[in-house]
């Protein structure tokens, strides 16, 4: 057993630990202080003065496992050499690069098993390091471990490879899937063969304000010169909340914010960031927002904007987006890739009318006579949208 730390306290304790676990054992600990990305290649490690045993030969462990860094900060001088090193990834995330030289530690057929976040499994950014496990890999098991690390809101999956090459050509497209059954398969095939569009290159988005002191900008009772301000947890389907918050928009004292057009647009949609299921609400007042409310422009030819924000906040969208997705972040990658159907003239009408008038009534009746429209443009069956319903209904 050899182990690998950057921490030398780690490294002690580890040693220690060990001594006190096997007391009647004479042996001592392979616990190295390295760093395993950037201070060895594999063969460093067999050569290290204190090492004890040279019949080892490199690359020949059976099994090599972690928690990795998640989302390490690197100096440039470390980005350049992981570049160099790693060139197959291009995020430069550090738990890819633990993962890609732990497949050159392990021997062939031998195993690699890591901690690893749950946005691994679909998240954009990470397709290249998916791309490497499909390819150089045999994927053996995910296991969705929850929030098990204290203070950490991200849920964490265990995921188990053989390294070896796979048996037959895995899914290195689009995500893992580990959320999805067999019917939601079904009815994720039916959906995606409809014709369809996306957003990507079709919509403009933009992040709402990062003041950098909200105790000092956001106001809880309206004066001269401030205007109505939203969160996130004022979007609902469709509208935003009376306001309870008001911002004087001074943009060059705020850390973070966008071009003024966008908040200004004629039409935009606001959308919140933090959520498990997409939630957008119609804007044509120009309202500002916070960071947890982020901001959609499409330009989808001849696709009403009323007409869009009624697809999105549809319950076959919400289940698209949670089997899919399954994130606590509404990423501006994840919106890009949803299936936007291609509806008839009368489709959107029907849904620009009906979006009106819920804008103005409230009336749930008109979400359902929205879903129903939805629902028989991709000829779902009873079954099929009770079980939609079910699972868009659930928290």
């Amino acid at each position: 057993m050899y182990g690998i730390d950057l921490d030398p306290i780690a490294v002690r304790l580890c040693r220690i630990n060990l001594i006190c676990k096997f007391p009647n054992k004479i042996f001592e600990p392979k616990i190295y202080c390295a760093d395993t990305l950037s201070d060895f290649s594999a063969k460093i490690l067999f050569e290290m003065p204190d090492r004890i045993d040279t019949k080892i030969p490199t690359n020949d462990f059976d099994l090599v496992m972690t928690n990795p860094p998640w989302g390490g900060h690197l100096n440039p001088q470390t980005k350049n050499i992981l570049t160099k090193q790693f060139p197959q990834l291009i995020s430069g995330e550090t738990f890819s690069c633990f993962l890609v030289q732990a497949s050159q530690f392990a021997k062939h057929g031998g195993y690699v098993s890591f901690l690893l976040p749950e946005a691994i499994l679909n998240i954009k950014v990470h397709d290249d390091i998916r791309q490497f496990l499909c390819k150089n890999t045999q994927i053996l098991n995910i296991v969705n471990l929850g929030r098990i690390f204290s203070g950490v809101f991200t849920s964490v999956i265990r995921l188990d490879c053989c390294n070896k090459q796979p048996k037959q050509k895995q899914n290195e497209k689009q995500v893992f899937a580990i959320h999805q059954t067999n019917k939601d398969r079904c009815i994720l095939d039916k959906i995606d063969s409809s014709p369809k569009t996306t957003l990507k290159n079709h919509a403009q988005f933009a992040l709402g304000i990062v003041t950098g002191n909200n105790e000092q900008h956001v106001l809880s009772l309206q004066n001269q010169g401030s205007e109505p301000i939203f969160r996130g947890k004022d979007v609902e389907p469709f509208v935003l909340k009376p306001s309870k918050e008001y911002i004087v928009f001074t943009p060059e004292q705020f850390q973070q914010v966008a071009k003024e057009n966008f908040y200004r647009a004629k039409e935009k949609l606001i959308y919140r960031f933090i959520s498990k299921d997409i939630v957008f609400a119609y804007d044509n007042k120009k309202r500002l927002t916070l960071n947890s409310a982020n901001i959609l422009i499409p330009d989808i030819p001849d696709y009403p904007i009323k007409a869009l924000v009624a697809v999105l906040n549809s319950e076959v969208m919400r289940f698209v987006y949670r089997k899919r997705f399954n994130t606590i972040k509404v990423l501006r990658g994840n919106l890009e890739d949803l299936p936007i159907p291609v509806l008839s003239d009368h489709e959107k009408n029907e849904l620009v009318t009906l979006t009106d008038n819920f804008i103005k009534t409230r009336s749930i009746n008109l979400i359902t006579s929205i879903n129903q429209i939805v629902f028989r443009h991709y000829s779902l069956n009873k079954r099929e949208i009770k079980y939609i319903t079910d699972i868009s209904t659930t928290t």
